[in-house]
């Protein structure tokens, strides 16, 4: 571990086991990154980050962990078994894309070299758009040659395999059978790479005077999709650029790169989506959105800057060129402009409200109106509180309004917004539960099987009609309290599955937390714990749920250890959840002894609530075989309960 960190970190050594250096995920000048490689595992004690290698990796690359770990296999020289055979047949297909997708860059970028025409005419553009040929091959530019068969040619020399070509686009087919042709021809070609370098993609720059001016590669779902790559992240990346400054094409990248601003990466010709801003928050606290006059004011535009509102973390401010200019012209004619519009970028939440005032006459009530609701909307989307309540102070400012009536304001849109958000999941959760049988644990359907249910549990059979609410009381929705009044009984919602327990009981998911802890700084009760019939199904379901079932499947092979946890997970909450339980660990002053010892309540805990809600279920459904089902679970509660820990995990 300490040889891998030392590749992005200057490590010191303070003692057998203890290493210090400047943490690579914050900006920091005294050491406070700290390593215990006996252990596997890192701390900063300024940030707060810590894991094992993998999440390291994870971090500092900003890789999910599947290919983290075949990084880190990689590097040890260990060859990855699948689990599954459909896995092992996706990852070969990734490595075959991988592998092609960088086979066609090098033969484009070798053709662009080469002592061809198609060679001579690419090197004439780049010469005329200023492009030296050190920035060339530093973003591998290339040529794809005029011709139908260059690319095809070119496989067969090198055993490329023709159908991955197809697959990515770069050869087509006029109907099934036929011969292949290059889709590329004639065009000055930027490979598209992803943060880590590797090719996913082409786009083509026309040398001829095609209508197309640029024509890129298809879309290919799970590997190449527009909206998650930004062009010259990796440049940037490497570069350790402070902030992301994003424009529209490949040539307001290259430009910019060429002169010493490599913060200039490129959207691809799509509006800065939430993925991209998300991938961009991996390596900067903030982005720079540049536009000339016409793009920023787009209705398009303002909705997709809206939605980077509430991305979390990441600053995002909006920056405008004059009409008509792209940031390559900008860089090559004009630098000090280019740098005043960057120097004068507006925040993203002022530029928005900003253009919902263009047309309206904000000294007018209507137009006043409709300037505040709309950045009503807008501050109803960030999900940082400090950074919520200064923006609403400035808008307040700006307006003129009490910040009081704003933030009721705002509550309330909280609240429709939520309202639509359950209202939405009530209808997909009717969806998904109106088939006979049910198939999910505990969920159940009304009698008669089609019958749709309302929100509160009971029919709408009746279709706002007199006989509706009649139904419902017959059936037995309605009962007596103990004043002798009648009332709604309060049931489950009948089209959806049983809630897990916990789910509206944080201080149940904390107290898992901390057992998890305990179990990984006690690798040895844990163990005993696995013979005693303890297990992940004493969990919620969720990350709480999935780290255990990593802690006691280690357990039960006697080789736990918090760093080895890590590496059985893969759904990303249950790796944060992990990551941030090994940060925190500190067997020499917890009493992680004292903690285990409420696993026996945790799982007693788990059952008497289950038992509940099952006996609940069955007064309230009249579905004879869920019925039947439900009652067979609750005898085996029953039992579990009265016979204890192993008697309830042989059950």
């Amino acid at each position: 571990m300490v040889a891998l960190v030392s590749e992005y970190v200057q490590l010191k050594r303070r003692g057998p086991d203890d290493f210090w250096g400047c943490c690579p995920f914050h900006d920091e000048k005294s050491p406070s990154f700290h390593i215990r490689p006996e252990r596997g595992v890192y701390k900063c004690f300024g940030c707060g980050k810590g894991g094992d290698v993998f999440r390291f990796v994870e971090e500092v690359e900003g890789l999910p962990f599947r290919e983290a770990l075949e990084r880190l296999a990689s590097r040890a020289g260990v060859e990855l078994e699948a689990a599954t055979p459909q896995e092992r047949e996706r990852r070969a297909q990734r490595e075959a894309w991988f592998r092609t997708s960088a086979l066609a860059a090098e033969f484009f970028e070798n053709t662009l070299w080469s002592q061809t025409p198609a060679g001579e005419i690419g090197r004439k553009t780049l010469e005329e758009r200023g492009i030296t040929e050190e920035t060339a091959r530093a973003f591998g530019i290339g040529v794809s040659p005029d011709g139908w068969d260059g690319l095809l040619r070119e496989a067969h020399n090198r055993n490329l395999p023709i159908q991955a070509l197809l697959d990515l686009g770069l050869l087509r087919q006029k109907g099934p059978g036929s011969k292949p042709y290059d889709f590329f021809r004639n065009r000055l070609m930027f490979p598209i790479k992803d943060e880590q370098g590797k090719v996913r993609g082409f786009g083509g720059r026309t040398l001829d005077g095609d209508e197309r001016k640029y024509v890129n590669s298809p879309e290919v779902p799970g590997f190449y999709e527009k909206r998650q790559i930004l062009y010259g992240l990796d440049a940037a990346r490497k570069a350790r650029a402070k902030r992301l400054v994003v424009v529209e094409g490949y040539m307001d990248v290259v430009i910019p790169h060429q002169v010493g601003q490599t913060e200039f990466v490129a959207a691809l010709g799509t509006a800065f989506t939430i993925e991209q801003a998300k991938l961009a928050k991996r390596y900067v606290d903030e982005v720079v959105l540049l536009f000339d006059g016409d793009e920023a004011g787009a209705a398009a535009t303002l909705k997709a800057l809206a939605n980077l509102v509430g991305v979390e973390g990441l600053s995002v401010r909006v920056a405008r060129l004059p009409k008509g200019m792209d940031p390559d012209e900008a860089v090559q004619e004009n630098p000090e402009l280019l740098s005043q519009a960057l120097e004068s970028a507006e925040d993203l939440i002022g530029f928005v409200i900003a253009q919902a005032m263009v047309g309206y006459d904000s000294a007018t009530g209507a137009g006043r109106r409709r300037v505040v609701e709309a950045s009503i909307r807008l501050l109803a989307r960030i999900p940082d509180r400090i950074r919520l309540f200064q923006e609403l102070g400035v808008v307040a400012q700006r307006f003129g309004l009490p910040e009081q009536v704003l933030r009721d304001a705002m509550s309330t849109e909280k609240q429709n917004v939520a309202r639509g958000e359950q209202t939405r999941r009530d209808r997909a959760a009717r969806r998904g539960g109106g088939q006979q049988g049910g198939g999910q644990q505990g969920g159940f359907q009304p009698q008669g099987g089609g019958r749709s249910q309302g929100r509160d549990g009971y029919s709408n059979s009746g279709g706002g009609k007199k006989g509706g609410f009649k139904k419902d009381f017959k059936k037995g929705s309605f009962t007596k309290n103990k004043d002798g009044k009648w009332v709604k009984k309060e049931v489950e919602h009948a089209a959806g599955p049983l809630r897990p327990l916990g789910s509206d009981r944080p201080a149940a998911i904390v107290r898992e937390e901390y057992l998890l802890e305990a179990l990984m700084g006690m690798p040895e009760v844990a163990t005993r714990l696995v013979g005693e019939g303890y297990g992940p199904q004493d969990f919620n379901p969720g990350p709480c749920q999935r780290v255990a079932g990593a802690i006691f499947a280690l357990a039960a092979e006697n080789r736990l250890q918090a760093a080895t946890v890590m590496g059985l997970l893969e759904e990303p909450r249950a790796r944060d959840l992990c990551a941030r339980l090994i940060g925190r660990m500190d067997a020499e002053n917890k009493n992680y002894e004292r903690e285990l010892s409420g696993m026996a309540a945790l799982r007693t805990a788990r059952l008497r609530a289950r038992q509940e809600e099952v006996s609940r279920t069955i007064r309230a459904t009249h579905d004879k075989e869920t019925k039947t089902r439900l009652l067979a679970e609750l005898t085996r509660l029953r039992a579990q309960l009265q016979q204890g820990p192993v008697a309830a995990e042989a059950h």
